[in-house]
């Protein structure tokens, strides 16, 4: 760090906000090569890391008045942000069943399309009432049966 970066980082730890904006900027790159350290191939596909950066200045100003750098450096104090930013976005990406990007399948990759009839049958299901279901599974019934009466070669 040099003594400029010193001399912001003393007034950062004073909760000076534009030195905290001029801080920002000075240690904008090793932030950022932190953030990227620390998404991962999975996340990163769902987030920018300047996006992170910027979540992470928002939330330095946003909570400067109430920091304690008695015993960390302001460059920490925006990587632990940091950090927090992103085991958010870890559960909001990853952690519920439903949205959890692991499972996510390109279409256009090998067994993409039997996943692809997978997805119309959930969204034909989703737009489908309770009565309509039991409609269509009725009718399904009767498709059977009718294919029942058939002989093998004809089915």
């Amino acid at each position: 760090m040099t003594e400029h970066d010193q001399t912001l980082a003393d007034r950062v730890k004073r909760q000076d906000v534009a030195a905290l904006a001029d801080f920002l900027v000075e240690v904008r790159k090793p932030l950022l090569a932190f953030i990227e350290r620390q998404l991962g191939t999975g996340l990163r596909r769902k987030i920018e890391v300047d996006d992170v950066f910027q979540e992470v200045s928002v939330e330095a100003v946003r909570a400067l008045p109430e920091a304690d750098f008695a015993h960390r450096e302001p460059f920490g104090w925006l990587c632990q942000i940091a950090e927090r930013r992103i085991v958010d976005a870890h559960r909001h990406y990853f952690g519920a069943q439903k949205r959890d990007a692991g499972r996510e399948v390109p279409l256009g990759t090998p067994g993409g399309e039997s996943n692809r009839a997978a997805i119309v049958d959930m969204l034909v299901v989703s737009m489908t009432t309770p009565t309509q279901a039991l409609s269509r599974k009725g009718k399904e019934a009767k498709l059977y049966e009718a294919l029942a009466t058939l002989p093998q070669e004809q089915r």
